[in-house]
């Protein structure tokens, strides 16, 4: 059963507004909410540790596969970025093209991250790393479409720091209202997510 939260959101005033949400979940950096067909995701607000891809890819990142996340601003007590997206659906098997992109995506990720030469490795760089999957996935024939948002998602992560990482399981893969395979959150701050667990 979903449960219901009231959250404010700034308006096109800059006064912040009550809405009934439900609440979807929390990760390690942020905090998500559902308005209709509308996902707002209230990012920690900090320091240079901080998980920044969801501004990145705002900022930066474009293509068929890029989640189409908007900048809403600061929460009222300023501790938190605000984001919004539309809502995706699940990815399921009743989506062919984008369940194949997304299990060879899988293989190309865990193969990767099994290699001797990224196991555990404090002078791995993010931006390698992401190229060695991008470079596997063009390899192994995946659309174009996939390469291009890899890359733009990438390169655009890579401007905030060299510990971005990417990660295909299923809960940050979804779908669009067209089928297509979606990248909503692949990316996370290894650096950061390694001090906030120490």
């Amino acid at each position: 059963m979903s449960k219901t939260q009231t959250i404010k959101l700034p308006n096109a005033w800059g006064e912040y507004e009550s809405h009934d949400a439900e609440f979807l979940g929390r990760g390690s950096f942020a905090t998500c909410y559902r308005i209709g067909n509308r996902v707002y995701s209230f990012v920690k607000n900090g320091d240079k540790n901080n998980d920044y891809s969801k501004e990145a890819i705002a900022e930066f990142a474009s293509g068929l596969h890029v989640p189409d996340i908007r900048s809403e601003g600061d929460s009222q007590d300023e501790k938190h970025k605000i984001y919004s997206m539309p809502f995706y659906s699940r990815l399921m098997k009743e989506s062919p093209f984008a369940w194949q992109q997304a299990k060879k995506l899988q293989v190309i990720w865990k193969r990767i991250l099994s290699s001797s030469a990224w196991q555990g490795s404090k002078n791995t760089w993010g931006y390698e790393y992401n190229n060695k999957i991008i470079d596997a996935a063009r390899i192994e024939g995946l659309p174009e479409s996939i390469i291009e948002s890899l890359e733009s998602i990438g390169n655009a992560c890579a401007n905030y720091g060299d510990k971005y990482f990417f990660e295909f399981s299923n809960r940050n893969l979804k779908i669009d209202a067209q089928g297509n395979l979606i990248f909503l959150d692949i990316v996370f701050n290894g650096q950061a997510l390694f001090d906030l667990r120490k």
